[in-house]
């Protein structure tokens, strides 16, 4: 399956002079801030730093500039002097890309510096608007009459739509009095949601309620601490004690600890060697349903698991038999990468593992709120019921194809 996934490239302009360059500042203004941006909504962005801008050279930006990917799905984003690289850059490859924009466009320059002369001294090429089809210029009503005329040129042959903002100057920091660029992010968002009906492009599966038939909606946690002796009496601390490290187990902190703390601050005693881990696993019921399904989608789908796990936990969920017989594309396993559900850093990773956008994700688990920062992201989510899995199941493979 073909996957398209919108990425952002933005280049910078270029200083009067190299004092910027320890600092790298010429990066700075509103580009940091739309990275940020683009980045939390999945949008992979990158700002590569251009050798020497201040004695601006084509085929030395270009080096550094072909080391990023551009493909069809692509946003370009340029200020200043880096729209002239881009433009040309277009112009010579004839390279396909989702949308232009040019932010202070500048291709004048002054006879007398040869680097400029040669940087900018060029003919735009026409015929890329044949294979740009959406460009947007933004434009001051107090820019200098260089930029004013350095936009007449690009737009001349480019067309497009030029947005005029008020008071932005060259869209510099000390111009604009701040690093955020609203407008921009807006017509950002605007070229990532034109899209085709939305589909489902990548699958992601909890384990624990969905997968598998684990404690949700089941007795089985009670039947555990019967079968361990631990008393009517002593269950409510035991209970406590256990939520207390739950999440920290979740996210890499071994079981044993949890052990050890209950024997010495309640006095209770595990079984010799006990593994509290195989325990829960060897409660646990394989999903024949759910199995039969998944194994169906991968034919069609990506698929991937996004799971809060306790460490080595899956590993023998899956030794046990009781996982579907797959490869999967992506796993991402709360106890490895010391994040959990539902904080939003392990979302932002599964949305930068599946390489789709966000609005093409499905996301099946068994709990709601673990599926409210999906629904935030603009992720497809389905609730799993799995005190019915069987009903559930066809129910999700209707929804799944009703999407596709």
């Amino acid at each position: 399956m073909k996957i398209n996934r919108t990425d952002c490239i933005v280049v910078h302009g270029c200083p009067s002079d190299s004092s910027e360059e320890k600092t790298k500042e010429y990066t700075k203004h509103w580009m940091p801030w739309i990275k940020k941006k683009l980045i939390l909504k999945g949008i992979k962005t990158e700002i590569p730093l251009m050798p020497e801008p201040w004695h601006p050279d084509y085929e030395a930006f270009k080096k550094e500039f072909e080391k990023y990917k551009v493909t069809n799905n692509t946003i370009l984003i340029s200020h200043s002097c880096g729209c002239a690289f881009l433009v040309r850059w277009l112009g010579e490859t004839k390279q396909k890309i989702k949308k232009l924009i040019l932010v202070a466009p500048w291709k004048t320059y002054d006879g007398k510096d040869k680097f400029r002369k040669l940087f900018y001294g060029y003919t735009v090429d026409k015929t890329i608007k044949e294979r740009v089809k959406n460009i947007t210029m933004f434009t001051s009503d107090n820019d200098g009459p260089g930029s004013k005329k350095s936009l007449r040129i690009f737009h001349q042959a480019l067309g497009g739509k030029i947005i005029e903002l008020k008071g932005k100057g060259h869209y510099t920091l000390e111009d604009m009095g701040t690093e955020k660029f609203p407008e921009l992010l807006e017509q950002l968002i605007q070229a990532i949601m034109i899209r085709s009906k939305q589909k489902i492009k990548f699958i992601y599966f909890d384990v624990g309620g969905v997968v598998i038939l684990d404690y949700s909606k089941t007795n089985k946690w009670n039947e555990m601490l019967e079968d361990l002796g631990v008393s009517e009496e002593m269950k409510p601390m035991f209970n406590q004690l256990f939520e207390k490290h739950e999440h920290k187990i979740c996210v890499g902190e071994d079981i044993n600890i949890f052990i050890e703390e209950t024997t010495k601050n309640l006095g209770f005693t595990f079984p010799s060697n006990y593994n509290m881990a195989q325990d829960f696993v060897n409660r646990f019921e394989i999903n024949k349903s759910i199995s039969k399904l998944i194994k169906k989608l991968k034919g069609e789908f990506k698929i991937g698991l996004l799971t809060n796990q306790y460490p080595n936990m899956l590993d023998m969920i899956t030794k046990k038999g009781l996982m579907p017989k797959v490869k999967w594309n992506v796993v991402i396993d709360s106890s490895v990468e010391k994040m959990r559900k539902p904080n939003l850093e392990i979302y932002l990773l599964a949305e930068n593992e599946a390489r789709v956008n966000p609005e093409s994700i499905l996301f099946v688990d068994n709990k709601s709120n673990l599926l409210k920062v999906a629904k935030q992201r603009k992720w497809i989510t389905f609730e799993y019921d799995p005190s019915n899995p069987e009903a559930s199941t066809t129910e999700l493979q209707k929804f799944i194809y009703k999407h596709k």
